[in-house]
């Protein structure tokens, strides 16, 4: 499970590093709302993660399709030249970090127990 850990943070590193390289030679860069949002959709899933109880059916979907939205928001807000990248790559991680929690948990529930 490490690994899988490790290989999430590697690829998330590659994509900052790629979106920097794209955009450095922009002058005028600023955060607007979509760097907002690309950060507050993660946190906001993971809270509602631990907020909602674990046997609800709204956690159950709720958390891979927001986990689908953060990522295309913070592809979109990466790749975007006059934007600042901070906000998203914490974003990137937070949902990296999710999505690596879902796999192993993901793993947990549909291998049996008995075997």
């Amino acid at each position: 499970m490490n690994q899988l850990f490790l290989v999430l943070f590697i690829i998330g590193t590659l994509l900052v590093i790629l979106a920097w390289y794209r955009g450095r030679g922009e002058g005028n860069k600023q955060y607007t709302w979509l760097s907002y949002l690309s950060l507050a959709v993660p946190v906001i899933i993971i809270l509602l993660v631990y907020i909602i109880p674990k046997g609800s059916m709204v956690t159950i979907y709720l958390t891979p399709i927001g986990s689908l939205i953060a990522f295309i928001l913070i592809g979109i807000t990466l790749f975007k030249r006059n934007e600042k990248n901070l906000l998203a790559a914490i974003g990137l991680f937070l949902s990296l970090l999710l999505l690596g929690i879902l796999i192993i948990f993901g793993i947990f529930i549909i291998t049996p127990l008995e075997p």
